[in-house]
């Protein structure tokens, strides 16, 4: 498939997206009632706008639902905001976090406000946690890498904790087990493929069984990463093949539990598209994936996001899912040049640290 690309990275021209208001002596950026990760992504990247202001205020209190996805891509876009204001020794007020109410009150206690680098709320994991949601909860790879590599296990064993934190219960054990497969695939990918010593996970769960976890890293992106390879010249191309089965910017020469495929994000994308929606940030670029179409955009916002959102409604049958899936992409694979042509055991695998039956 070809990705058409709008919109133009890092542009200097003024933003006309309509919920910024500037004047004279001070900027107010006022955040959106509406949060989409569509216009997260939009947002969040016309923070960049504003870098070299030199006053600049963040008004949340107009600020509506938010969804893992778009929290994450906010809490990254500010992040990034105030570190490059930091660096040119210039502050960054807040407006409105006092709220103990709404969404900002909810914010403030899964750790948003803290991974932005703003004095408000708990520290990023310090919430447990519930059957509805999991906050921001960083995952560290001294938690899970030995010598440069992903330890399989421990990392299956981190995946399946934090799935089961919305899915607890043996009652749970299919929407936990496909949840834990696609944190323990995107987790691996990271630090497998970002350079990155660590990574953001959120999550929640909704009434009607659906799903949706975030993931984020401050990495060097996919384009960089495929890069080695000599087969991608642009990041449409790297982020196309990244979601292609067989595609990895490492060498495989063995198929253990160290062995990473190039299947993951395959397989997760593929949930996506079929169960519901699938999106990545990475390279500067957003590409969202439902049933019905692909849109893509350009982004200023760095680093790899990665969205997946599926209905449970099936998910005791995940181990026939993934095994179709990953049938299908073997398949794909045979006439992709370079790529591995079949899935590590790993990939193959549903869940390692629980019995499932």
């Amino acid at each position: 498939m070809d990705f058409l690309f709008s919109g133009a990275c890092h542009s200097n021209r003024p933003s006309d997206i309509k919920y910024q208001l500037k004047n004279t002596k001070n900027v107010i950026i006022t955040c959106p009632s509406n949060f989409t990760s569509a216009i997260a992504s939009d947002f969040a990247s016309s923070l960049f706008h504003y870098h070299s202001e030199p006053n600049v205020s963040i008004d949340f209190r107009s600020i509506g639902f938010v969804e893992p996805f778009s929290s994450l891509v906010l809490a990254h876009g500010l992040k990034q905001l105030i570190n490059v204001r930091q660096h040119k020794k210039l502050s960054t007020e807040v407006i409105g976090v006092e709220s103990q109410f709404g969404v900002v009150s909810y914010l403030k206690h899964i750790g948003f406000f803290k991974f932005c680098g703003i004095q408000a709320g708990k520290d990023v994991g310090e919430a447990p946690g519930n059957s509805n949601y999991l906050p921001f909860t960083k995952v560290r790879s001294s938690q899970i890498m030995w010598k440069g590599r992903v330890m399989q296990k421990v990392i299956d064993e981190k995946s399946d904790q934090l799935a089961g934190v919305i899915f607890p219960g043996p009652q749970n054990a299919g929407p936990a087990m496909m949840l834990g497969y696609s944190i323990r695939e995107i987790i691996r990918n990271s630090f497998e493929h970002g350079l990155v010593s660590e990574c953001t996970v959120s999550a929640q769960r909704w009434a009607n069984g659906e799903a949706e976890i975030a993931i984020g890293d401050d990495g060097i992106g996919v384009y960089r990463s495929l890069s080695k390879t000599g087969r991608y010249p642009t990041p449409e191309k790297a982020i196309e093949a990244c979601l292609l089965p067989g595609v990895s910017s490492q060498s495989v020469k063995d198929d253990t539990e160290w062995s990473n495929s190039g299947f993951g994000l395959y397989v997760c994308s593929e949930l996506g598209k079929r169960f519901g929606a699938f999106e990545i940030i990475s390279s500067y670029r957003r590409v969202a994936f439902n049933s019905q179409r692909i849109e893509t955009k350009s982004t200023d916002i760095a680093g790899t996001l990665v969205r997946l959102r599926v209905s449970t409604a099936d998910a005791d049958y995940f181990p026939n899912i993934l095994a179709k899936i990953v049938d299908e992409g073997e398949k794909i694979a045979e006439t992709l040049p370079g790529s591995v042509k079949s899935a590590s055991k790993m990939s193959k695998t549903a869940g390692l640290s629980k019995s499932w039956s």
